[in-house]
């Protein structure tokens, strides 16, 4: 989670902030993303990588933002 984090901060333009804090007893200690059971039961794959898929979400975002404020 913290790498996804700090990719955002950096796709962001350094707008956002990363705090990091310790571990608490109930966190996930490890956490590994595999898409294996979705394309089993699914068929699904993914079409955009991670890099990608943070950009278009903070662009989508902004774009929303900046329409609710016009």
């Amino acid at each position: 989670m913290g790498e996804l984090a700090h990719l955002a901060a950096e796709l962001a333009g350094g707008q956002a902030m990363v705090e990091e804090k310790p571990s608490r007893n109930f966190d996930v200690s490890r956490f590994c993303g595999d898409y294996s059971r979705a394309k089993e039961l699914l068929g699904w794959t993914p079409q955009t990588d991670i890099r990608t898929g943070v950009a278009d979400l903070i662009g989508q975002y902004r774009r929303r933002i900046g329409h609710r404020a016009a």
